[in-house]
């Protein structure tokens, strides 16, 4: 199972495991980088640094009862950056500080990758979200 969270392969982990794979962790502030492109995120920082992250990329998530996507990476757009775990919720409209949020991971949408532009990033978050959105509706059922 470790082998396929380090390769994001988050949906056959989470058949091996009976469950979804989780992470909690708490939300702390960021460069609000998220915000600026129209897709607002929470910036995780996960309760137990041993955890195992699944692999750089895009995932479609579930955070309680809300819906939505994460990426995992450096975020290569805006130059080299420490990793960060950034969940956007779809529909959500309140603070998160300092709240715990717990992240179920149900599919890898995309590897992460650099863009040549603002514009660029923000078409392809539209798609992952249309794309989010669509998975986690044909996945409705917890595993």
């Amino acid at each position: 199972m470790r082998q396929l969270l380090q390769e994001g392969n988050v949906s056959e982990a989470a058949t091996e495991l009976g469950r979804l794979y989780t992470i909690g962790g708490h939300v702390t502030h960021g460069d609000h980088i998220g915000t600026g492109l129209g897709f607002p995120t929470a910036n995780l920082v996960p309760d137990d640094e041993r955890l195992l992250i699944p692999a750089a990329g895009v995932y479609a998530v579930r955070c309680g009862a809300y819906q939505g996507m994460m990426n995992i990476g450096t975020r290569p757009t805006f130059g080299q950056h420490q990793q960060t775990l950034e969940v956007h919720i779809f529909g959500l409209q309140q603070n998160l500080y300092g709240k715990r949020l717990q992240v179920d991971f149900v599919e890898r949408l995309r590897s992460e990758q650099r863009f040549d532009s603002i514009e660029a990033l923000q078409a392809q978050l539209a798609k992952d979200a249309e794309q989010a959105k669509e998975v986690l509706q044909k996945n409705e059922i917890t595993i």
